[in-house]
């Protein structure tokens, strides 16, 4: 159905059922996810403007107002400076070891790569160590700008031995899961990452490549992937959007 018909068709019973307790910025909300779920407002979407949300639903600016911010608080969408408020992609979850590519797979957003960068470097000391190689071993380096649906939220630099990967191409770093290509093309089984998470800020390029303002925060994560003879296979570098992933973390004493 189209969204703007079942956007209305949901304002005409929000004003026939004015007499209920629900609060209507909570209805609002509702008919809004609604769409989201039925498929009606994918990642990526433009919801409608706060103004045509209050006209639509006979409620005040105030209200509407309201309605997209519970949202953005539970990051089901987000504003973009300038630009308007999007449905945004699911959260990726970082408590399991899986590619981007698999995890917005399962939520049916197709998931693809830009690819910034893919060179053979032979000066990369730091790599070199964490991947337990020579010091003048040639890695490759692949630094890709994730986007699900529409949407950027991701800028992911990963190396990987150019030894043990020969064959590696760009267009496998566009076309396929890096994961899946080193699983299944290499025959090494990633087992489990090694990572380090903290915070820091956008730079003006990477402000640019995601859609955010400038020093806007940012989770950096570091990551070392061993497969499952236990041997590091790649070292990668990310930057993430927080309002789009999420970090769990088990303690135990």
């Amino acid at each position: 159905m189209n969204v703007i018909l079942a956007l209305r068709r949901e304002a005409f019973f929000m004003r026939r059922g004015r007499q209920s307790e629900i609060p209507a910025y909570q209805k609002i909300e509702g008919a809004l996810l609604a769409s989201m779920e039925a498929g009606e407002l994918q990642p990526g979407d433009a919801l409608p403007s706060e103004r045509d949300l209050a006209k639509r639903y006979g409620v005040s600016l105030m209200t509407a107002r309201h309605a997209v911010l519970a949202l953005q608080n539970a990051g089901r969408v987000h504003r973009r400076p300038r630009a308007g408020t999007y449905v945004a992609p699911p959260r990726i979850q970082f408590n399991r070891l899986s590619g981007l590519t698999e995890q917005l797979s399962e939520h049916g957003v197709r998931m693809r790569s830009k690819v910034l960068t893919f060179e053979f470097c032979e000066n990369e000391p730091h790599v070199n160590a964490q991947l337990v190689l020579p010091t003048d071993a040639r890695v490759v380096k692949i630094q890709r700008l994730r986007i699900g649906g529409e949407e950027p939220f991701a800028i992911e630099t990963c190396y990987v031995s150019a030894e043990a990967f020969p064959e590696l191409r760009r267009e496998h770093a566009e076309k396929k899961s890096l994961f899946a290509t080193v699983a299944e093309q290499y025959g090494h089984p990633l087992n489990y990452a090694d990572e380090e998470i903290d915070a820091t800020t956008a730079s003006a390029r990477q402000a640019v490549l995601l859609g955010i303002r400038r020093d806007a925060p940012l989770l950096r994560i570091r990551q070392l992937i061993h497969a499952s003879d236990g041997l590091p296979i790649i070292y990668g570098l990310g930057f993430y959007r927080p309002e789009l992933h999420t970090v769990y973390v088990r303690r135990v004493r």
